[in-house]
Order: C-alpha cells, then structure tokens, then sequence
C-alpha cells in the first residue's frame, strides 16, 4: 500500500497539511486534542481510557527517508546492466523486456489516474518521468536484440528519450516544494542511463 501511494500520488500529496487538515485521521486528532489547552489554560483532556483493544499493529512512527540504500540499489543495477551487456547481451535485453514491461504498465497507469481521473492528488504525477509509459515501446526491440537481431532507430531514439525524461527528475528537485521521489530517482536513474549505455548501438 505504501508503494502504491508513493508511486501514484503527485506532488499534492507532499504538501505538509496544519493540524485542522490531518484531523480526519482519528490518531491525529487524539494527538492534537491530547495537546491542546481550554480558555483557562489547562489542558483539554484531562484523562484517556481505551474502551476497545487495537486489533491491527500501531501505526509505524515517522522517520527520516533516507535515499542513499535506494542509490546503493541503483548503482548496483546499473552495473549488473553493463557487466551483461558486455558478456550475454541478449540475457541483458530479455531482463530489460521485463523491467521495460513493469514500468511501462504502472506509468501507463500514472498517466490514467493524472489524464482519466478526478483525483487531484495524482495529478502532475512527476514519478511519470521514471515510471515511463514510452518503456512500452521499446519491448519488441527488446525481443529483437534477444533474438540477437539489430534493432532499427526508432528504438534508439525512443530509448533515448526515455533516459532524456529521467534525467528530467533531477532539475524538478530544485524547484520550491518539489515532489518527493529522491528514492526514486536513485534508484530508477541510473537503471535508465545504463540501459541506454548498454543497448543504444545494439
């Protein structure tokens, strides 16, 4: 479910929301209620009492999101990406059909959810840059380096510009309240930059 929100949700959602707009969680309006002070200064609530025991877990407490293991990943992608294409290029095309299929489907359905959809806080989803539904239409030259063919430019030109909107996430992290997806780019970055590197002159 957190990948799921992570992903799909757009830069609306990172918005920190006051108090008065993050009280439809009940945890966080106790919290707050637990909090706040009455006209004479003593404290709202004077006493708690749990009336029924918690069934599911407690809620996970809030941390730092750290994005260098996501780096870490990445990097070693990257590197298993370039190791195969120098030794079994054609195994390296057949996972890239893979992960090409995968981001291509969810980007797909990012772009839905932004274009076919009501829901505003999947709107201007910039994770579209990672998770790119132009992956899509590199899957037949995929197969065509699998069968250990050459492919035509119009792949190298699509894998291009698939590299080209990733690398478009980097500058998107400088503007003011930018969306929050560094474990993102750190991971998918450089998977594109070197399946670009690996199979640009296949």
């Amino acid at each position: 479910m957190w990948l799921g929100f992570d992903i799909g949700l757009g830069p609306a959602s990172d918005v920190p929301l006051s108090r008065w707009q993050e009280a439809f969680v009940p945890m966080r309006l106790a919290a707050s209620l637990a909090e706040a002070n009455g006209t004479e200064g003593r404290p709202l609530v004077a006493m708690e009492q749990r009336l029924l025991p918690h069934r599911l877990a407690p809620e996970p407490a809030e941390g730092p999101r750290r994005w260098w293991p996501w780096l870490l990943a990445g990097l070693a992608l990257a590197i298993g990406v370039l190791a195969l294409a120098q030794r079994r290029p054609r195994v390296l095309a057949a996972g890239a059909v893979a992960a090409w299929s995968l981001l291509g489907l969810l980007g797909a359905l990012l772009a839905f959810l932004w274009l076919g959809t009501e829901h505003r806080f999947a709107w201007a989803n910039a994770n579209l840059l990672l998770f790119d539904p132009l992956c899509l239409l590199l899957i037949p030259g995929g197969w065509t380096i699998a069968r250990g063919r050459t492919t035509s430019p119009r792949f190298r030109i699509v894998l291009a510009l698939v590299a080209i909107a990733a690398l478009a996430t980097l500058p998107l992290q400088l503007v003011p309240q930018p969306q929050a997806q560094a474990p993102w780019i750190a991971l998918l970055l450089p998977l594109h930059l070197a399946l670009f590197a690996a199979l640009r002159r296949r």
